[in-house]
């Protein structure tokens, strides 16, 4: 399974078109799996997906965590639309649907598939489920893929696991090879401890870190990848901080193959 990282940070970029995306700014948070498959659509992700060769056309399915505006703009996801070759699969919570705000024209250009929490299925020779996070009313999903032998957890907007998620990536008894993982506030600043109770911070990442080790979830070649960076994580201090729990710092244009 081949990881392209289209944006790997917060909200602070939301409001900007790629050309205004400074050099050492992050982009809102998305993900490519295998040149196909989308999760999360943000202002930047297609111009920045064509600014690195990406084969636009490919795209078969887009998956949405939530409508937060870092990670669903409706003129980004437009555009992946209408590269796409057929109609583009959009898979996303079924409380949210209503407020992808689609018009009746632009919905027949997509195959709208809602999906509830702990829903699990197939497409794109993958097999998906749907988990519940930890991220304040707004029915944020966070997702589990595999293929092909590997599993991958996507785990962005959320802060530790809610019951229904643990029960099922530890119940389970699941083992992962990558896991992507929440990594907002990583500041001492206790003036930016305000969404601590929905996002993963500087105190909470590395109990997360020995819980997934500790568990067993994460093995000893488990890939755990910090991402949806806040915007005070850019300097070096934070990504070695980042580093020293054993995690890879994700960044815009990171491919990893797991």
């Amino acid at each position: 399974m081949k990881l392209l990282f289209l944006g790997t940070g917060t909200a602070g970029s939301k409001r900007k078109y790629e050309h205004e995306i400074e050099a050492h700014r992050r982009r809102c948070s998305s993900l490519l799996l295998d040149e196909n498959v989308l999760v999360d659509t943000p202002k930047q992700s297609f111009d920045y997906a064509t600014k690195l060769g990406v084969d636009t056309s490919l795209i078969t399915d887009v998956f949405l965590s939530h409508l937060h505006s870092d990670h669903y703009n409706k003129e980004a996801f437009l555009n992946w639309v209408n590269a796409a070759k057929g109609k583009i699969n959009l898979w996303c919570g079924k409380r949210i649907a209503q407020g992808l705000e689609l018009s009746e024209e632009e919905l027949e250009k997509v195959n709208l598939c809602p999906i509830e929490e702990m829903d699990e299925f197939d497409v794109a020779g993958m097999h998906v489920v749907a988990l519940p996070a930890n991220h304040a009313g707004v029915h944020a999903l966070h997702y589990v893929f595999e293929k092909d032998g590997k599993r991958l957890y996507y785990g962005l907007d959320g802060a530790w696991f809610t019951p229904l998620e643990w029960r099922y990536i530890h119940g389970s008894g699941l083992a992962f090879d990558a896991m992507i993982i929440d990594s907002t506030n990583l500041s001492h600043d206790p003036i930016k401890y305000g969404n601590y109770g929905e996002h993963n911070n500087y105190l909470l990442l590395p109990v997360v870190v020995q819980t997934l080790q500790g568990s067993g979830v994460a093995g000893e070649n488990t890939k755990l990848i910090a991402g949806h960076i806040g915007p005070h994580m850019n300097d070096v201090e934070a990504i070695e901080y980042i580093k020293s729990l054993g995690m890879i710092p994700a960044y815009d244009g990171l491919v990893l193959e797991i």
